[in-house]
């Protein structure tokens, strides 16, 4: 706690801090270098037990906190690594999506009519830990119906869309229950004069990071974190049956990443996935492993 409180009184944010973050709740951000021209920063998933993205540079401080808005903070700057996230896009140009009234305006899709429907190409949620559907809407009258469908056509899930905003586009995003298969994705607005517009539409989310020696996904879980000083911290995770104690390192040329894996029995072994990297798959027993990256 003490630790905290310096961090705080040195500088106007603290280096660790957790936030609502890129479209995702409950992240735990981590900034080292904070007074260096090249700050770095881990963003790190609770329910993924690890690192989702690194970057270079600096945070624009967006939500209710900062600026009253409905927008969540991101990473601004250079990204060094980031895990693959997108399952499904909408193109700019809507190549391979279905429209029924439905047409391009501004940038955006506008829904012309009462029976308007845009729907998406087949994809995969299965293939994510945790997935989300995110969009821009704008207009105020009435909300997009956001409906998945499974591979007969039965509706899986489905939810409405927010009307909470002013004239300009407000983001939404919305964490999606765990469903097999391929979907289908269908937007629909019921109010035929509400000549609503959508764009960025997307489905994005987050791959498992640890894995058993079978390579099957096992659960892991953000446990807490401690501030030995602004450049020292520790980050505990429970991985299966083991404990991971992560502390990140950077230099002007690289970022090391230590793991120190205790609690699993003799000769059991977890695997550390992440891709596009030299470190595509690391197996761990107990011990402690040191993961070096070029910046």
């Amino acid at each position: 706690m003490l630790a905290f409180v310096a961090l705080l009184a040195q500088d106007q944010h603290p280096s660790v801090f957790r936030a609502v973050f890129e479209d995702r709740p409950r992240q735990l951000i981590v900034v080292l270098g904070r007074n260096t021209p090249k700050p770095v920063g881990f963003i790190i998933h609770p329910d993924l037990g690890g690192v989702r993205k690194v970057w270079e540079g600096t945070i624009d401080y967006r939500g209710k906190v900062y600026d009253f808005s409905q927008n969540n903070s991101r990473a601004e700057g250079r990204t060094l690594w980031e895990a693959p996230e997108r399952v499904l896009e909408m193109p700019a140009d809507g190549a391979g999506w279905t429209m029924k009234q439905v047409s391009a305006k501004d940038g955006g899709w506008e829904f012309d009519a009462g029976d308007a429907t845009l729907s998406s190409p087949t994809f995969r949620t299965d293939v994510l830990q945790t997935a989300y559907v995110g969009f821009d809407e704008i207009g105020t009258k009435t909300r997009f119906t956001i409906s998945l469908l499974d591979a007969n056509g039965k509706m899986v899930t489905e939810f409405g869309s927010s009307t909470a905003q002013d004239n300009g586009w407000q983001w939404n995003y919305k964490l999606l229950p765990s469903l097999k298969g391929p979907l289908t994705m269908r937007v629909t607005q019921k109010d035929g004069s509400a000549k609503k517009r959508i764009r960025n539409l997307r489905v994005f989310g987050d791959r498992p990071i640890w894995f058993n020696s079978a390579g099957q996904p096992i659960p892991a879980q953000l446990v807490g974190y401690s501030i030995e000083n602004p450049e020292k911290v520790y980050v505990d995770f429970r991985v299966g049956k083991a404990t991971v104690s992560w502390t990140p390192a950077i230099s002007n040329s690289d970022w090391t990443e230590t793991f120190a894996v205790r609690g699993l029995e003799p000769g059991d072994s977890v695997q550390f996935q992440r891709p596009n990297t030299q470190y595509d798959s690391v197996s761990m027993m107990n011990g402690v492993y040191k993961l070096r990256y070029a910046r």
